[in-house]
């Protein structure tokens, strides 16, 4: 666990020196963030989905296990799903790690570094962007993709709130 978090925060300050693509031609719009004020929404959820699908099959060596990754985002529905597919010899307890290692690094990697005023993750938040987008996370073995009541988490996660993934399945 400690391995991961140090990756991800590693990743986070080179990420954040970085330069992003541009966002011309994006609108922008005023959204209330709970306890935090007005935060102006520049993002491209198009950049951030083919980022986070990148680094999550090709840029994350670290994690051997996972094979495939994908992240969608309807702005209209404030709906964010992010789905990673894992060998099949992945530990539960992996899988477990890794669906809180996704949700928090699209919001600090790829949703924070496009518009600075959204919270980065903690302790107890995966992190701003959650507040006002509800994220559906599944993390599954390759020979169930299609079955998810086999997969290791399946969680979907309203926006505003908080809670702790929990394993589904663990045979």
């Amino acid at each position: 666990m400690k391995k991961l978090l140090f990756l991800l925060l590693g990743t986070i300050l080179l990420t954040g020196c970085t330069p992003m693509a541009s966002n011309e031609g994006s609108t922008a719009t005023e959204t209330e963030y709970e306890g935090e004020g007005k935060v102006t929404e520049e993002i491209d959820w198009s950049q951030a989905a083919e980022e986070a699908t990148d680094y999550f099959t090709e840029e994350f060596e670290e994690i051997t296990y996972a094979l495939e990754f994908d992240a969608s985002i309807d702005p209209d529905t404030k709906q964010i799903t992010l789905f990673a597919l894992v060998s099949d010899d992945t530990a539960a307890e992996d899988a477990l790690e890794y669906a809180n290692t996704v949700v928090r690094s699209f919001n600090d990697i790829f949703v924070h570094n496009q518009d600075n005023e959204i919270a980065l993750s903690s302790e107890d938040s995966y992190g701003g962007i959650y507040e006002e987008f509800s994220v559906s996370i599944g993390i599954a073995p390759k020979s169930q993709k299609a079955d998810e009541s086999q997969w290791f988490v399946k969680e979907d996660i309203p926006a505003g709130e908080y809670k702790t993934f929990k394993l589904q399945n663990t045979n």
